[in-house]
């Protein structure tokens, strides 16, 4: 370049930044709406059948709008409908995300993320959660940014995937400002056999066939389609139960019939709940009397190790002798499906290795487990004894052979056919009938008793390995074990156990 010319070169634009294009975030579509309890003062979420908007929206779609005319500002489904598994904890922000094999979680003692195994237990019990955020303009509305819905319903999360796929495969994956409908559209769901109504989220693409060969040909809806554009960050990723009026929440009071209504519904699960507990008590104690007659009249007899190990194999010789086949020997190792009945499904959270038993073999760590589905070993009624005899060879996983397998699962479970009662069945009984003549005032009696100090805790039946107990195990030891107060108190309140 001349060296002249060199400070009349105007430089404006710049490489990889000057090119990038963002969209703001303009609001938050939900669906549905807070109500506060009249009873307790607490919020809850209650479901709309239409979209709750913003002001905006609302002068132009009306109040409540049932659906919605909507465009994506970009072609990647992963930017415009994001979703995983996400934990809050108890706090507002993020604690956890997945994606069902690994996850980051946040370190409380270091603050930083840190990879994990996905899912874990959180989710089984529910408190962590599937869940998604859509990503779109309101050309009708303002076509300068974008609105988002976070969702959590699992029907919505696959009709909306549903919906893009479908219309990426017309359009040959381009459809960034293409015209869709978004709809809330009843859908029948069953919870615990309870038939419900929930306004799922179903989205279509909104163009006719001709426009749509158009689009095939390479014609354009929208001027600025084929542009590229980035979306603006949230500006943190909070717990739906912290959803504010400041966030834009709608929160109102529960009227009259809603009170109602809400009452009657607490009062008839309440009443499905108790009958639930009634029916599995009773089946409990008629296979109880059941079992305790056919054993008085001489019908079960529970076999010893030595018994049912000379049945087992008595059984294997006959099924050689149909099927030809060599007998199996005792040092033929047990099989992976006997494993894992005996066992579970148990990783180390540290290492990452499978875990037959309470130790992992590689690292030693024997307290954060990862257990994904439990075994028998984890029943409550076993005993450190039983892994001293009975179940002795299951401390020794790379040895347990076919036979042992079979021999232990037999004596846990029972053998119908061979008149063998399970012990777990025994345990069970016997459960049932120590709490049925155990009253609440001796439950408190004893807790305090060990408070007192009159009565020794000791952990000889604790399971395998020794579990030691602490004071906070005591009842009426702390705050979080008291005991229930059963006296009289001043004042109006009524005492509560």
């Amino acid at each position: 370049m001349d060296g002249k010319n060199v400070f009349r070169q105007k430089f404006t634009r710049i490489e990889g930044l000057s090119a990038i294009r963002r969209l703001p975030r303009l609001g938050k579509i939900r669906l549905g709406i807070k109500k506060v309890s009249a009873k307790t003062g607490k919020e809850y979420p209650s479901e709309t059948d239409y979209f709750v908007c913003p002001a905006e929206v609302r002068n132009v779609c009306g109040d409540e709008p049932k659906e919605l005319n909507i465009s994506f500002p970009m072609n990647d489904p992963e930017v415009i409908f994001p979703q995983c598994y996400k934990w809050y904890g108890s706090s507002k922000g993020l604690k956890c995300r997945g994606d069902g094999v690994n996850a980051l979680r946040l370190n409380d003692e270091t603050n930083e993320m840190e990879e994990r195994t996905c899912p874990c237990e959180l989710l089984e019990s529910g408190k962590c959660k599937q869940r998604a955020s859509l990503i779109f303009n309101l050309p009708g509305v303002a076509i300068g940014g974008v609105y988002q819905i976070d969702l959590s319903s699992y029907h919505s999360i696959v009709d909306i995937n549903s919906g893009i796929d479908y219309a990426r495969a017309l359009l040959g994956d381009r459809i960034a400002f293409i015209p869709f409908k978004l709809k809330r559209v009843p859908k029948e769901t069953h919870n615990e056999g309870k038939k419900q109504i929930h306004y799922t989220l179903q989205l279509e693409l909104n163009v006719t066939a001709k426009e749509l060969q158009g689009l095939r040909e390479g014609q354009k809806v929208f001027a600025g389609q084929n542009k590229r554009y980035e979306i603006e960050a949230p500006k943190e990723d909070i717990s739906p139960a912290y959803d504010s009026k400041e966030d834009g929440a709608v929160i109102e009071e529960e009227t009259e019939e809603e009170i109602k209504a809400r009452e009657a519904k607490e009062a008839e699960e309440e009443k499905v709940r108790q009958e639930a507990l009634k029916k599995e008590y009773d089946e409990l104690n008629e296979r109880q009397a059941k079992l305790k007659k056919e054993m008085e009249e001489g019908k079960h007899k529970l076999k010893s190790y030595e018994e049912a190990k000379a049945i087992y194999k008595k059984k294997q010789e006959e099924r050689v002798a149909v099927e030809a086949e060599p007998v199996t020997e005792d040092t033929d190792l047990a099989t992976q499906p006997q494993k894992d009945k005996i066992y579970g499904n148990v990783v180390c959270e540290k290492c990452g290795t499978r875990v037959y038993g309470f130790k992992c073999p590689k690292c030693k760590n024997a307290d954060n487990m990862h257990i994904t589905t439990k075994g028998f070993i984890h029943s409550h009624l076993l005993t450190k004894n039983d892994f001293k005899n009975d179940m002795k060879p299951i401390l020794f996983p790379d040895k347990l052979t076919k036979i042992e397998a079979m021999i232990i699962w037999d004596w846990w479970l029972g053998d119908k056919q061979n008149n063998i009662v399970g012990e777990r069945t025994v345990r069970e009984a016997k459960e049932i009938e120590a709490r049925s003549k155990t009253t609440k005032a001796d439950k408190i009696k004893k807790a305090q008793d060990i408070v007192d100090g009159k009565l020794e805790v000791k952990d000889e039946e604790a399971p395998f390995p020794d579990e030691a107990i602490t004071d906070a195990d005591i009842p009426g030891s702390s705050p979080d074990n008291a005991i229930p107060f059963t006296g009289k108190r001043r004042g109006k309140a009524k005492a509560t156990d």
